[in-house]
């Protein structure tokens, strides 16, 4: 297989957690370009920035301080550019009714925060299965991100 690198955005304002995570992805694929901001601020500044950037995926965590994640995933959903581009919440729970009202406002997935540090390399796992299904979608299509 071709190798390909993959842009990831980690949304999370716990430093450890978003490093912890980015390393987890970094571990699992090669070339994997990981950009950790810590707020909606920080993101829209690095979209504003970098006019065609469209990650591979988000990884955005529920609760930050000034906004959650239901609002950053209705912002980016509402820029013609991030349509299709997954992105998956991260918390450390969600119950049923949080869970459904993320994915109708578009969100991918939501993915448990792991409690130990072991558990990161699992979610590195199911963000890199639903950016390969994303993109194997794309390529049945015949579409582009």
């Amino acid at each position: 297989m071709p190798f390909q690198q993959r842009t990831f955005v980690i949304v999370d304002d716990n430093l450890s957690d978003a490093f912890l995570l980015k390393n987890a992805i970094c571990e699992r694929q090669e070339g994997a370009n990981c950009t950790v901001v810590t707020s909606w601020t920080e993101l829209s500044q690095v979209i504003k920035i970098q006019e065609d950037f469209v990650p591979d995926i988000f990884i955005i965590d529920f609760y930050l301080p000034k906004e959650n994640g239901l609002m950053i995933v209705q912002l980016l959903r509402k820029m013609s550019q991030f349509t299709t581009t997954p992105i998956c919440v991260f918390s450390g729970s969600f119950s049923p009714t949080l869970s459904d009202e993320l994915r109708t406002v578009g969100a991918t997935a939501c993915i448990l925060k792991p409690y130990a540090i072991k558990g990161f390399k699992s979610v590195a796992e199911q963000v890199l299965n639903i950016v390969s299904l994303h993109n194997s979608d794309l390529a049945s299509s015949g579409s582009k991100s």
